[in-house]
C-alpha cells in the first residue's frame, strides 16, 4: 500500500511525500517551484571585482556580479587621479565572442557627474574621488549573453592615464 501524506502545500506549489522519495528529495522538490533562478537573488558576496591595469590607486566592484539588461549596475570604490582631470578622452575596449572593438570617445568631468559619478570638478592632481553611482540602463546589453571582456582607459587633455580597468562579466 502506498501511503501518501500531504506535507506542505504551499500557494503555488504541493509537494506530497512518499514512501519512494527521501525528505530530502522532498525539499529539493518543494523548492523547484518556488527557486526558478537561484542567480536573482542577490548574496552578500554577489559582485564583482574590476581589475586594476594602471598605476592609479584604486578599487571598484559592481552588483550584481551578473549582468542583466533588465536590472540596474551599482559601480562603488574609490580611485586616486595621479593628475587633474576636467576633460579628455575615454577609451572602451570590448571583447565579445569574436568581436573586438575599441570606442574612444571625449569626456568631461561635468558629463561624468551627469553620469552619477560622485566627482566634484575640477578634480585635482592626487584627489580621491570615491562613492558609489547606479547604472540604469543596461539595455544595450540585451542581445549578449556569456561572457564578455571590457577594459576602461580614461585620459585627461595631456594625455596622462589617469584609471585603467578590466573587466570579466557575465552578461545573463
Amino acid at each position: 500500500m502506498n501511503l501518501k501524506l500531504s506535507f506542505l502545500c504551499l500557494s503555488i506549489y504541493c509537494v506530497t511525500l512518499s514512501d519512494a522519495m527521501t525528505i530530502g528529495d522532498q525539499i529539493k522538490e518543494a523548492f523547484i517551484g518556488i527557486v526558478i533562478d537561484s542567480e536573482s537573488f542577490l548574496r552578500a558576496d554577489d559582485h564583482g571585482t574590476v581589475i586594476n591595469c594602471g598605476s592609479t590607486n584604486m578599487s571598484l566592484t559592481w552588483t550584481p556580479k551578473i549582468l542583466d539588461p533588465k536590472r540596474t549596475l551599482t559601480i562603488e570604490g574609490y580611485a586616486k587621479f595621479p593628475a587633474e582631470f576636467e576633460s579628455g578622452t575615454l577609451v572602451i575596449e570590448v571583447k565579445y565572442l569574436f568581436i573586438q572593438r575599441t570606442i574612444k570617445l571625449p569626456v568631461t568631468c561635468s558629463m561624468m557627474q551627469d553620469y552619477g559619478v560622485p566627482v566634484k570638478c575640477p578634480v585635482k592632481q592626487n584627489q580621491m574621488v570615491q562613492g558609489q553611482f547606479t547604472i540604469k540602463d543596461l539595455s544595450a546589453l540585451q542581445y549578449l549573453h556569456g561572457t564578455i571582456e571590457v577594459k576602461i582607459f580614461l585620459f585627461n587633455s595631456h594625455m596622462t592615464q589617469l584609471f585603467c580597468g578590466s573587466v570579466t562579466a557575465e552578461v545573463n
